[in-house]
């Protein structure tokens, strides 16, 4: 008997010793996960690839895997999770059903592309809002809901005031997704991830962390080919540029033969564990506040800019792309920047700084991140 005690006792102590994550939403709308800085990088996939998920550099992964193998549950999730140091978010609609402590979870996904649901049935917002409101009675860990493709495009499928109503009242981060390359089957139009990012902007009026998510394989046979290395490091850049704090990649495959739930190709694979690995050691230049410093762009006939800028360490850090597929020169002025050089980041390379101004030759969607003096 006493041994058993004992054994009981353990247990609890193990028990009580298990924190749930503490997760916030920081002033810059970032994600603050045990007291620091988050930039949430997701790959939804099975449990049976966790591990190969954690390769790529993803940070998350669901809890939620029944779609993907019967008898997979979030506690299974949670554990494999937790043996790779690897966070969790999990459907707000199994809040009852699984460990809302576990220290792995630390966000909860409403019903995915509502916007369709509510097309289809009108009203059916007020069961979201509802579960939005049930959840967060007991937890106050943030929920996310993601738009569809539609709405991402500027075409969304309901009026625009009720996409503002689901953003306030469904969920604490507003996500979309649009894929130019493997399934709207436009390469040439990868800008329609920064319309994203300004549709969802308008819909929130700038008070909600946003996220996206960004295609990494051809989706189904709509479209030719699936996203190619360089497509997709700009679409990453891009987003982040136009203020994303958090990325799900979505890998899956649908097409007339079979589904396949991660279908990355050897190249894309590559240079996912390059940027990811970029954004984990710029994480807390990404998500800290804009600089006040100045900008100003000097664009060409064919080239268009966009820009961010932020400071950490004495230094500025100008966060670059064209948006445009043709190539052409950019040049930035960084008020207060000095030195006689700038590193390019993850290049290995430098480029010269004249009176605050970097100029180069930017190819199609190219991004460049230019770590500077400041004067």
């Amino acid at each position: 008997m006493r041994k058993l005690l004992l054994t009981l006792l353990a247990t609890l102590t193990i028990s009580c010793m298990v924190k749930a994550a503490d997760v916030k939403i920081g002033d810059n709308k970032e994600l603050i996960v045990d007291g620091k800085p988050f930039f949430l990088l997701c790959t939804y996939a099975p449990l049976r690839d966790f591990a190969y998920l954690k390769k790529l550099g993803t940070n998350c992964v669901p809890a939620s895997n029944e779609g993907f193998a019967k008898g997979v549950d979030a506690k299974m999730c949670f554990s494999e999770a937790k043996k790779l140091g690897l966070y969790t978010t999990c459907s707000i609609s199994d809040f009852e059903k699984v460990d809302k402590n576990d220290p792995t979870l630390i966000m909860w996904d409403q019903v995915d592309e509502p916007d369709y649901i509510e097309r289809d049935k009108p009203g059916a917002i007020k069961d979201l809002i509802e579960l939005y409101r049930k959840l967060h009675s007991v937890d106050t860990k943030p929920v996310d809901v993601c738009f569809g493709s539609m709405f991402a495009r500027g075409i969304g499928v309901m009026k625009n005031n009720l996409y503002v109503e689901y953003a306030e009242k469904t969920a604490d981060v507003i996500m979309t997704d649009v894929y130019p390359v493997g399934n709207v089957n436009k390469p040439e139009e990868l800008f329609l991830m920064a319309k994203a990012m300004k549709n969802m902007e308008k819909i929130t009026r700038g008070k909600k962390p946003l996220m996206i998510a960004v295609e990494v394989c051809k989706i189904d046979d709509k479209a030719a080919r699936a996203p190619n290395a360089w497509e997709v490091r700009a679409e990453i850049w891009m987003v982040i540029i136009h203020g994303a704090k958090g990325i799900f990649y979505f890998p899956s495959r649908f097409d007339h033969v079979r589904f396949c739930p991660v279908a990355i190709n050897e190249d894309i694979e590559a240079e996912l564990i390059k940027t990811n690995g970029e954004i984990a050691a710029l994480t807390d230049v990404i998500l800290s506040k804009d600089s006040p410093a100045k900008v100003e762009v000097v664009e060409s006939e064919t080239a268009s800019a966009a820009s961010m800028l932020k400071e950490k360490g004495g230094k500025y850090y100008l966060f670059t792309i064209n948006m445009k597929k043709a190539p052409g020169k950019l040049k930035f002025t960084v008020t207060g920047a000095g030195g006689d050089e700038a590193e390019v980041y993850g290049e290995n390379r430098k480029v010269k700084v004249i009176n605050g101004s970097i100029e180069e030759d930017f190819k199609g969607y190219e991004p460049h991140i230019y770590v500077m003096n400041k004067n």
